[in-house]
């Protein structure tokens, strides 16, 4: 569990990397224009989800299952705001 957490904060720190300015013509992306409109917001979505993916980390080396299941319900609620705003279905 822990690893995969880290893997996890490893991925959001990278990504509003994925999606550099210029990046948001062409190209079959899911991606919302907020994502480039709202840089500072979308920057600060994937920032939470690297922390929450940290706090999962220390829950899972910590070994408390109720600490593990809040931090990874907070986990999965800052995936879902960041696709709610800066995803196309």
């Amino acid at each position: 569990m822990v690893a995969p957490a880290e893997a996890i904060a490893a991925y959001a720190a990278r990504i509003p990397g994925l999606f550099p300015q210029g990046s948001e013509t062409g190209g079959d992306t899911k991606a919302l224009a907020t994502v480039w409109s709202d840089r500072a917001g979308f920057e600060a979505h994937a920032h939470d989800l690297e922390t929450k993916a940290l706090a999962l980390a220390e829950a899972g080396r910590g070994g408390d299952m109720a600490a593990v299941g809040a931090a990874f319900g907070a986990v999965g609620k800052s995936c879902g705001a960041c696709h709610q705003d800066y995803r196309g279905k």
